[in-house]
């Protein structure tokens, strides 16, 4: 498939940003190597749209806030977020204001970032919450460092480069061992017993506990998604068991998944998965079933 990008700039002169030359990668052999390295001081004109790209790339929000999309799925990015992203899937910035990020597109001459990628990458697991700053201006000064040199050492780029990987999949690992609040388990355990029945914000605050700004805010924090976006991928992942598994008419999937009927849920699958209920059944169910 063709690339896709669609970009409206708004930097400051204050950003920086340093690419390597193209000439660089025509002899390298199983290396990861960053060909762009930026820090980034966006306006709120800035509109990024990328997709069927094949590189990796790693967003860090430094300050402000912004809306990013993947998959059409859409979150809100703030300070400390950490996003890393195969660029092959559709993904949209736009920030809310004044938005300072560092970021970096890799190559992967081999498949050692796929694999550590892979590592890292559960369902809509795109983002990874206060991630250290320190740890991420360590590796990009280094790495910045390199690819400045009249004639950059590739091999200690790809080290670096890689160690920085590996220190955002530990992070990302040790974080899945962080306690969550009680009331929040509660407030989860709750949709997940119930995301065929009606179920609405004020019902999950008042399972929880919490108000329901509150229990938002928490969700993000935990989940990285809202708790009604949290409700809603739980009831279309049962709506690809059962369309995978199953001979039901959609108004009996839609039914039995808690979505209001057959339109609900072919819009809210398409927007989702890229591709109509229908044919999902007829090509990925099949898939699933071998």
């Amino acid at each position: 498939m063709k690339t896709r990008e669609v970009k409206y700039h708004d930097f400051s002169d204050k950003s920086v940003r340093i690419r390597l030359k193209e000439s660089l990668f025509e002899n390298i052999n199983y290396l990861i190597i960053p060909f762009f390295l930026g820090y980034e001081e966006i306006g709120k004109n800035y509109y990024n749209e990328l997709q069927f790209y094949d590189f990796y790339m790693i967003n860090y929000t430094i300050s402000g806030n912004a809306r990013f999309t993947v998959n059409n799925l859409t979150f809100d990015i703030e300070q400390g977020d950490l996003i890393l992203l195969h660029a092959y899937q559709k993904r949209i910035f736009v920030p809310e204001g004044p938005w300072n990020i560092y970021c970096m597109h890799i190559k992967d001459d081999g498949s050692q970032l796929a694999n550590l990628y892979g590592k890292f990458h559960n369902d809509n697991n795109y983002i990874i919450k206060n991630f250290p700053q320190d740890i991420i201006e360590k590796h990009f000064l280094k790495i910045a460092d390199i690819m400045k040199s009249f004639e950059p050492d590739l091999y200690a780029l790809s080290v670096e480069t890689y160690a920085l990987f590996v220190d955002i999949i530990e992070f990302s690992d040790s974080r899945r061992h962080v306690t969550v609040p009680n009331e929040l388990k509660n407030a989860i355990n709750f949709l997940e017993n119930n995301f065929d029945m009606p179920v609405s914000l004020s019902s999950i605050a008042e399972v929880s506990g919490y108000s329901p700004s509150h229990l938002d805010k928490l969700f993000k924090e935990y989940t990285g998604s809202a708790p009604m976006q949290y409700l809603n991928n739980l009831r279309l992942e049962r709506a690809k068991r059962l369309l995978s598994s199953t001979k039901l008419p959609l108004a009996d999937v839609a039914a039995q998944t808690g979505l209001k009927n057959d339109r609900s849920l072919m819009y809210m699958f398409k927007n989702r998965f890229g591709v109509s209920p229908t044919e999902y059944r007829n090509t990925a169910g099949k898939e699933e079933k071998d």
